[in-house]
């Protein structure tokens, strides 16, 4: 909220928490720095603990107020610090600029000025040591702050929202193989899959209090799709797939334009005075950005040619936007990179689950523009992966660490 960087707007909504935990796993793939995969997965812990709902499915956001104050929840005085921590509350303080005076309305808020790294070796301190201090540290002013009056959270069940956080899990379970992310994700797609789609197929907007309400949008659409494409690719279940081919087809019936792009609203929406099409990606990416994204990686994934034209289509009809303000339509930009680049295709084929599971995890934890995972019928063995780039295809490896290997010889070549 500031120039500083150190003021947030202490208000948490899900589709940040999605975006910017899928941002820091992709910043992992691309770099292999484990301090990036850290992060995400601190971001998604906390969704998990804070905006799980019970039956599946994740809440909208915590609010920035509590007792009637903004932040009160999340600011500490230098006094509560030490009454907390000791004698190493001094060193705490230092570490994360906690003074007498504060930095927001008297209160301090926690931020680091320099790496903890830094911060040890110009105290004379050891690095790993800190590290290990910060976390136990981190526990107790955790355990102090539950006992604080609670933000109230908006328990409303966005589709769309739930789908970029499903494709988060999905993302992470394929890097990590942690099943929590799997189950969190699955119960996810579940739920909306349940409460949400009507007997006919239509996808509703949110649920809560117990019912679904509102026609979806095209970002509902747009970015469930992109959830159950992760899951998909994360675990090459055909169940996935399927729902996300039988939504994207609904996608195009009820947002479609004979003259190109997909409305925002349906065609069987209340009447509005005018039905927009929005192309700007802005706090969240836009419905027609991310569909042009699944319209095309679906057309690839299922070998379906009017699927892969139609996203072609959405691109070609906001071009003209795209080519004079790119910096305003960066998810965008993604799509073309993917209808334009280099593809590489990566096919699974037979094996255990558990081989599969192996080959798949080699191939998520890294960075592959145009990627493009396809599944055959497992089987009894170890799987076996195919890899086909540049217009060649290269023998199939069953070992993972030879894929990894081949795999980073394709980037770097």
């Amino acid at each position: 909220m500031d120039r500083e960087w150190l003021v947030p707007h202490f208000e948490k909504m899900l589709y940040d928490q999605a975006l910017v935990s899928m941002a820091y796993l992709q910043a992992f793939r691309f770099s292999n720095d484990p301090a990036y995969l850290r992060w995400g997965e601190e971001v998604l812990r906390y969704v998990l603990t804070e905006a799980a709902w019970t039956e599946g499915g994740f809440c909208s956001g915590l609010d920035a107020d509590s007792e009637g104050e903004e932040g009160k929840y999340y600011v500490w005085s230098r006094g509560e610090i030490i009454d907390l921590l000791g004698t190493e509350g001094e060193t705490f303080c230092r570490l994360f600029d906690v003074t007498e005076k504060g930095n927001f309305e008297g209160k301090n808020i926690l931020h680091l000025r320099e790496l903890p790294a830094e911060f040890a070796r110009r105290e004379g301190l050891d690095p790993q040591r800190l590290e290990i201090d910060i976390e136990r540290w981190r526990t107790k002013l955790l355990m102090a702050r539950w006992n604080r009056v609670r933000p109230l959270r908006d328990e409303k069940i966005v589709t769309g929202w739930n789908g970029l956080m499903i494709a988060a899990l999905a993302q992470a379970y394929g890097i990590t193989g942690n099943d929590e992310y799997l189950v969190a994700a699955e119960r996810g797609a579940n739920f909306i899959a349940e409460r949400l789609v009507l007997p006919g197929g239509r996808l509703l907007r949110s649920y809560h209090g117990g019912r679904g309400s509102v026609p979806g949008f095209l970002e509902d659409y747009a970015f469930l799709v992109w959830g159950l494409i992760e899951l998909h690719q994360a675990t090459l279940s055909e169940r996935f797939l399927d729902r996300g081919l039988r939504h994207a087809r609904e996608m195009v019936r009820i947002f479609g334009d004979s003259d190109g792009g997909l409305f925002d609203n349906g065609r069987d929406a209340e009447e509005v005075l005018i039905r927009t099409k929005t192309a700007y990606d802005g706090v969240i990416p836009s419905g027609n950005s991310v569909a042009a994204l699944d319209l095309v990686r679906l057309g690839r994934v299922a070998g379906d040619a009017e699927l892969h034209r139609q996203g072609e289509s959405v691109i070609r009809a906001f071009s003209g936007d795209l080519e004079r303000r790119p910096a305003n339509h960066l998810q965008f930009v993604q799509a073309v990179d993917l209808l334009l680049g280099d593809e590489t295709v990566v096919t699974i084929a037979g094996g255990t689950e558990g081989t599969r599971q192996e080959l798949l995890r080699e191939v998520h934890r890294r960075f592959i523009p145009g990627l493009i995972i396809g599944s055959e019928p497992p089987g009894e063995g170890k799987a076996e992966a195919r890899v086909c780039a540049g217009g060649a295809c290269r023998p199939p490896v069953h070992d993972p660490e030879e894929l990894g290997t081949l795999l980073d010889s394709l980037r770097k070549g």
